[in-house]
Formats: C-alpha cells, sequence, structure tokens
C-alpha cells in the first residue's frame, strides 16, 4: 500500500489556503493602516500638548519642531515624518507612513497637520489626513478618522 498525497489532494489543500489567504489578507492590511493611523493621531496629539506648554512659557506658540523639542534640525517649515516602528518623530521622510507639518502658526494660532505619506496609508483613502488645531479641533478626509 503506498502512503503519501495524491497530487488532487494537494492542488485542493492549495486551493484552501489561497481561499483563506485572499479573506484574510485585505483584513489585515485594513488593520495595519488603522494602527499606522493611531500612530499618527497620537503623535498630532503630543505635538499639540507641547505646543501648548510652550505656549505657557512663551506667550506664543512655536513656529518650528526643534522649538518644542522633538527633533533636531527641524527648521522652520521643515516637515516631520511618523512611522508605526518606533512612533518617534524624524526629519528624514525613508517612505514614513505620516508627514506632519506645523501650519497657519502665528503667536495665538496654529495647525497640525498629518498626511498620508507610505504607499501602505496612501491606500487608507478615507484618511489621507489629519489635523488638530490650537483650538482642540480636529478635522480629518473624512469624520470616521478620529473616532476609533
Amino acid at each position: 500500500m503506498k502512503k503519501g498525497f495524491s497530487l488532487i489532494e494537494l492542488l485542493v489543500v492549495v486551493a484552501i489556503i489561497g481561499i483563506l489567504a485572499s479573506v484574510v489578507y485585505p483584513s489585515y492590511s485594513n488593520y495595519v493602516r488603522r494602527a499606522n493611523r493611531a500612530d499618527a493621531k497620537i503623535a498630532l496629539t503630543e505635538l499639540a500638548q507641547r505646543q501648548e506648554r510652550y505656549f505657557t512659557e512663551n506667550l506664543r506658540y512655536a513656529d518650528n519642531f526643534t522649538s518644542l523639542g522633538v527633533v533636531r534640525g527641524a527648521g522652520d517649515g521643515a516637515p516631520i515624518y511618523v512611522d508605526d516602528n518606533n512612533g518617534q518623530p524624524d526629519t528624514t521622510e525613508n517612505n514614513q507612513d505620516y508627514k506632519i507639518r506645523l501650519m497657519n502658526v502665528s503667536a495665538t494660532t496654529y495647525t497640525l497637520n498629518a498626511t498620508a505619506n507610505s504607499v501602505r496609508q496612501k491606500k487608507d483613502t478615507n484618511c489621507l489626513w489629519l489635523s488638530i488645531a490650537h483650538t482642540g479641533f480636529q478635522d480629518a478626509s473624512s469624520p470616521e478618522c478620529w473616532e476609533r
């Protein structure tokens, strides 16, 4: 009596694995995009808190990220980047998930804006950008972006 698998049995197993993978992969990808979006929301919230502390000490908002003590070398108007690997902002792009800019800065106002930067995050078409203003107002390309 021969032992082993027939070609048909092997093809059935491969087909089942393929079907399972085609169902699971989109769900997993969506989960990763949502997790990366959460990193951007955390970064925006932390930066807004740093701006408020800066305002308390200097009676004006900071116009760059270096003044906020986030990263060195982020001069006027220079963006920073956030990735899910370590959650720490960086000045190098390297296909990081989100680009964060400090916009509309004056002594009494600012807006922080996070824009999808990596190929993976650009597939999150409902939430391509998020922002938070000095008033605490949160805006996004879709209302669901700040919800979860």
